[in-house]
């Protein structure tokens, strides 16, 4: 019947359940009160034990990774989410007397009853608020959970209706508050929510709990049986040298004792002492003894779950048939691989004579040898026109006679084909120079940065090029395409050859 705050402050290894000195005063301390949390926030093992406990009840000793706990569970609330507030405080100061007290209470309700006929609530914080780091931001507060603040704070938070209203004064442990919510995000229904929770859900240790399902179940169904004194004994024999990690399973190698059996298999002292100094060099400062005991149970874990996986294609043909599915699958892509793709493209000698023997097959169409002239001055194609004909009675390029420069000129000479581009399109196919046209009817060859709205442009057609073929290395990717193609045709007529093939045809018919 003793009270759970009282003998939370007097037992509990949590100092903050008693009273301490914290910068220079008294805090007082919570006697055991952690507020309000909700999934996620605590470890899990704490989290089920305060969510299978009733309000007003205490449960049963919870263990987890810190130690030993008694949760009394003094109030549940539907879940807060996310909520962004602004408030008004008044700070108790240090060693606040009663008369103190009296004081600020009466100064927050005096704030409050202003609020409440018109003034407002950022101009009184800016002016009264003893929160330096958010009364220049009208009070506003980090976006915060239910973990993240005082249960009282959280009560007034959830009891405050709509976005914009205001709290009536509420005293925390800080100080006096009015708060205003600005905003407030509940959580979503599963399918809003479901893709969060199964993020956090891996980053947590409940995450281990259905792999600690199937391992109970394997050993279940396995008969698996421990003998706990002979992993003593093994324990017994490790010496000093483990703690150097210089420790050696052949230091055990007389141990042969069985430390567990599983599904018709033993392992021994020696086998499990092997796997041991493997791990050695894992142990940080963890203590002997612990680590001991926790590589092996990870050790156990482990043959389950391979005792388990080489199981998995007799007790699940679905699965064999997709595991040899898979295995199919993979032979085929990596003979594929090694006769067809990646020999099309290491075997140069090959790929040439394939070439050699196809090349009709790889043509150029009809194409044009030419130089497209832009000009940015119209007024200056008379003269280049001339400079021109000049080059093309002494047979010189357009670069040997400078054409290319010149200002406001500019030169682009090669090879075209028929969609190449516009302009090529557009042009009379015939040697000699075409007529000039505005060039920004031409968008691939228009360029706002070097050229303008006056800039013109024509070509020196230099010559015509009769179909022709291709030299492998215009048209490589196409013939290594065909070149696999041809090895794959190849590979599977010599597989005809050697392999007779039956098709029956009454179960193909029953299967269309």
């Amino acid at each position: 019947g003793e009270d759970f705050a009282g003998v939370a402050a007097e037992l509990s290894d949590d100092p903050s359940a008693r009273d301490r000195q914290a910068q220079g005063q008294v805090r007082k301390g919570n006697g055991g009160d952690l507020g309000y949390f909700t999934v996620f926030d605590m470890v899990y093992p704490f989290e089920t034990g305060a969510y299978s406990t009733a309000v007003g009840e205490i449960s049963m000793p919870v263990r987890t990774s810190y130690g030993y706990h008694l949760i009394k569970v003094t109030d549940k609330q539907e879940a807060l989410g996310k909520a962004t507030v602004a408030h008004l405080y008044l700070a108790m100061p240090k060693n606040a007397t009663a008369s103190d007290s009296i004081r600020i209470e009466k100064e927050i309700s005096v704030l409050y009853q202003r609020m409440l006929e018109g003034e407002k609530f950022e101009d009184l914080v800016l002016e009264f608020s003893d929160d330096r780091g958010s009364k220049e931001k009208g009070g506003v507060l980090p976006r915060f959970g239910s973990n993240r603040m005082v249960p009282e704070f959280i009560v007034a938070v959830s009891d405050i209706q709509d976005s914009g209203d205001i709290s009536q004064p509420v005293l925390t442990s800080f100080g006096w508050h009015i708060l205003k919510l600005l905003d407030r995000q509940r959580p979503g229904d599963y399918m809003v929510e479901v893709l969060e929770l199964k993020r956090k859900m891996t980053k947590d240790t409940r995450a281990m709990k259905s792999r600690e399902t199937v391992i109970d179940r394997i050993k279940s169904e396995n008969g698996f049986k421990e003998y706990p004194e002979n992993l003593q004994e093994l324990l017994s024999a490790i010496d000093s040298s483990f703690y150097a990690r210089e420790w050696s399973a052949e230091k055990v190698a007389g141990l042969n004792k069985k430390l567990f059996q599983l599904g018709g298999n033993k392992y021994s002292q020696h086998d499990f002492a092997i796997y041991l100094e493997e791990k050695q060099t894992k142990r940080g400062t963890t203590g002997l003894e612990v680590f001991f005991y926790s590589q092996y149970s990870d050790y156990a874990n482990m043959k389950c779950i391979d005792l388990e996986d080489s199981k998995l294609e007799g007790k699940y043909p679905e699965f064999r048939l997709l595991m040899a599915e898979y295995r199919d699958g993979i032979l085929l892509f990596n003979l594929t691989d090694e006769r067809v793709w990646s020999k099309a493209v290491k075997d140069t000698l090959g790929l040439q004579e394939f070439y050699t023997n196809n090349s009709g097959n790889y043509m150029w169409g009809e194409r044009l040898e030419a130089d497209i002239i832009i000009l940015n001055d119209p007024a200056t194609e008379e003269n280049v026109r001339g400079m021109i004909s000049v080059a093309v009675d002494k047979k010189m390029s357009l670069k040997e006679i400078g054409l290319d420069t010149m200002s406001g000129v500019f030169v682009q000479s090669g090879i075209y084909a028929k969609d190449d581009n516009d302009f090529i399109d557009k042009i009379a196919w015939k040697e000699g120079l075409s007529e000039s046209m505005p060039l920004a009817k031409f968008n691939g060859l228009y360029d706002g940065r070097s050229h303008n709205e006056s800039s013109i442009i024509f070509a020196h057609v230099k010559s015509l090029r009769a179909p022709e073929a291709k030299q492998l290395n215009e048209a490589r990717g196409l013939v290594t395409s065909d070149y696999q193609n041809y090895l794959e045709k190849e590979w599977i007529r010599l597989l005809k050859e050697k392999y007779t093939v039956v098709v029956h045809e009454e179960v193909l018919e029953d299967i269309q």
